[in-house]
């Protein structure tokens, strides 16, 4: 018996045949698999209640498992510069491509009209944190108020 699987959309196809009569079953079923990997960053959900600046927290564990924290570059090394603006890069890289599709959304349109990869990480770090964790809008409180019956 052989048993070969490969994606097919959200499902996965198994191929299952003999050798004695060269016949093929196909076999269609969901496919759940569970992957950890400490290549990823779980995305900020705003909707979740947590904060922006716990997120970044997350992130700063995250750079300094895979030595990206700013403090992985000795200072006395002849290519620091170099080295601190990949550092830097990785971050703001890291950061776009794992914060979420609402986030990336948010901090696109907070950065127009010019592109989010012209902004430091620390400079989006910054816009993003004004605008899930910063203060509420008086005229956003006041019609929230307003509203609440």
């Amino acid at each position: 018996l052989h048993c070969s699987r490969f994606p097919s959309g959200s499902h996965a196809t198994a191929v299952v045949s003999t050798q004695s009569t060269g016949k093929s079953l196909r076999c269609w079923f969901v496919c759940v698999v569970v992957l950890y990997s400490m290549d990823r960053v779980e995305p900020f959900d705003p909707d979740s209640g947590n904060s922006f600046a716990d997120y970044v927290d997350q992130l700063e564990f995250y750079f300094e498992s895979v030595d990206l924290d700013l403090g992985s570059v000795l200072k006395s090394d002849p290519d620091y510069v170099p080295k601190m603006e990949r550092v830097r890069s990785k971050r703001r890289a890291v950061l776009l491509s794992q914060c979420g599709p609402k986030c990336f959304e948010v901090l696109k349109n907070l950065a127009a009209p010019v592109s989010v990869k012209e902004f430091s990480f620390e400079e989006l770090i910054e816009l993003a944190t004004g605008y899930f964790d910063g203060e509420d809008n008086p005229l956003e409180f006041r019609f929230k108020f307003g509203t609440r019956f």
